[in-house]
């Protein structure tokens, strides 16, 4: 086994490509120290991809586990199928880092993203995705360690700045030009917390905006995106506070539906 040490802490996208310059394999499994792996996880995920040689990425469902180890009641069953997982990730990154296998030859030229630290495997995933078929094995093949200690202020508006450098990069493949207002709507969009009822109308334009800019570009296969858009939209409303009849209303008239 090979173990190597940077002489100064040069961040995570440096040491992760680094470790991929040492690597000879032709599978290449990224993985935290603190999770666990199941004994039969690398086996069925080399299987699966010597079988499908058409595959660039294999990822799994994850159980989780406290500092302890202790199982939690949450886990991650992401269940997509592999054609609409390439839209999915517009909103979300799909796959759980510890859960991953990478042929060799899916591997984008750059690495991971220098510059894209703390969202630098969701960009690699995304990139991957546009080249291969990508997907979960329907098995828990990990268990993911969550750490239940604060983020700081600096970490929180570091995350918010490299999600947005990932939410203008999406756009333009959809030849989109956001505003920082539509950056704080897609921020809703993306997260599980109970939103206002008065963005909803806004919210419903710029997912219908993002539906013409992929009809238009032909990017994603416009079928699964409008069907990503549609769910989304539906998670939005159903997450609205002061729900009264006009959400239902604003939900069914959406042009999303009928687009």
């Amino acid at each position: 086994m090979l173990i190597f040490h940077n002489e100064t802490n040069q961040g995570i996208v440096f040491s992760r490509n680094k470790g991929m310059e040492y690597a000879t394999g032709k599978f290449i499994a990224p993985f935290d120290s603190d999770d666990v792996a199941m004994p039969y996880k690398f086996k069925l995920q080399i299987d699966f991809l010597k079988k499908h040689a058409e595959y660039g990425m294999l990822g799994s469902w994850a159980k989780m586990i406290d500092e302890n180890g202790t199982l939690l009641r949450k886990h991650w069953k992401l269940s997509a199928k592999p054609e609409r997982i390439p839209a999915i990730l517009f909103f979300r990154n799909y796959f759980v880092q510890s859960s991953v296998m990478i042929r060799w030859e899916a591997i984008p030229k750059m690495g991971f993203c220098y510059g894209y630290d703390l969202v630098e495997d969701w960009m690699m995933w995304y990139e991957i995705a546009q080249e291969y078929p990508v997907w979960n094995l329907p098995k828990y093949m990990v268990k993911y360690r969550v750490h239940h200690q604060g983020n700081s202020q600096h970490d929180q508006v570091q995350m918010s700045r490299k999600d947005k450098m990932i939410f203008e990069f999406l756009f333009l493949n959809l030849d989109l030009h956001p505003s920082d207002d539509d950056y704080e709507l897609y921020s809703l969009i993306k997260n599980w917390q109970p939103i206002n009822h008065r963005p909803l109308k806004a919210i419903g334009i710029m997912l219908e905006k993002i539906a013409d800019g992929n009809f238009k570009s032909g990017f994603y296969v416009h079928k699964e995106m409008m069907k990503v858009l549609r769910n989304r939209w539906l998670k939005v409303c159903l997450r609205t506070q002061n729900k009264r009849y006009k959400v239902p209303v604003d939900f069914f008239t959406s042009g999303l539906l009928y687009f």
